[in-house]
């Protein structure tokens, strides 16, 4: 075999194996990576010494004794469903979840308000 179709042969053989080695199936078995945001809300009508215990999903629970901003520890990926619900409060109080259920779309924020009606005397 001559200088040059050894040249020729090799030449062939690498450029096959470099040919084959970028046919792996067009990169990355990684998927994308998910955007995940926190359910948050507000408390409202809460009086001093009383408190309520919500729970999102059935499974992550917060404790709250004072009005205001409240959010859930664990965060949920774009596209969940959530669900909050009052897990416990003070006796003699009820309150209520409005805008607590839905799918967690592409930015946290406030997605429910908790406001708090007296139901009778605590304490009697």
């Amino acid at each position: 075999m001559s200088s040059w179709t050894k040249s020729c042969t090799i030449f062939l053989v690498a450029l096959a194996t470099l040919a084959f080695a970028g046919c792996s199936g067009g990169g990355s078995n990684t998927p994308p990576p998910t955007n995940s945001y926190t359910i948050s809300g507000t408390l409202s009508g809460l009086s001093t010494g009383e408190s309520v215990s919500l729970q999102d999903n059935g499974a992550d629970k917060l404790a709250i004794s004072a009005n205001g901003s409240f959010s859930f520890p664990m965060s949920l990926n774009s596209g969940t469903s959530y669900a909050i619900t009052v897990n416990s409060h003070t006796p003699g109080i009820a309150c209520s979840v409005t805008g607590g259920s839905g799918t967690v779309g592409s930015s946290s924020g406030t997605i429910a308000v908790v406001p708090f009606v007296r139901t009778g005397f605590s304490g009697f």
